[in-house]
């Protein structure tokens, strides 16, 4: 039993496991404000605090990565007229969708997290009440999407 359990202790930390998820990125002390954009829909995900899984997130949009989220913050995305595909991935590679028909001059909010089992963390990622949001927000960190993302895996 040790030999195995060593075993895969070897071989995790040759091949690592799994995406490798973003370390760099800005996050501002800014209180959340709700604002209206008069030529897109304002996309708000959001990841409460609490004593779930601490590791960052990218968040997708139409399956191309457009921010990165982690526990404690929040970030906004604006897109165009039109129905959208979002999802969230990490390293156990199943990605919760949330799809979005958006309309310019709205808001809409997507409730993210992390659940984890003994191996590995899942992500999860639902539509969320403005009420909701609302009650978590301000107290949550901005993160600016100003990073560069990481080209997709390519698949062998």
């Amino acid at each position: 039993m040790k030999n195995i359990f060593l075993l895969l202790i070897i071989l995790i930390s040759i091949f690592g496991c799994g995406t490798p998820m973003p370390n760099t990125y800005r996050m501002l002390d800014t209180s959340y404000k709700e604002h209206i954009d008069d030529n897109y829909a304002i996309i708000c995900v959001y990841y409460p605090e609490d004593l779930s899984v601490q590791a960052p997130c990218y968040v997708l949009e139409d399956g191309n990565r457009v921010s990165v989220i982690k526990q404690g913050t929040y970030t906004e995305i604006k897109s165009k007229k039109g129905t959208h595909i979002y999802a969230l991935e990490n390293d156990s590679h199943i990605m919760p969708k949330v799809f979005i028909d958006a309309n310019i001059k709205t808001v809409y909010y997507l409730k993210a997290g992390q659940v984890s089992d003994f191996l590995t963390a899942h992500a999860t990622l639902e539509l969320s009440t403005r009420e909701s949001a609302m009650s978590q927000l301000p107290i949550l960190k901005k993160i600016i999407n100003s990073y560069l993302p990481m080209p997709k895996r390519r698949r062998l």
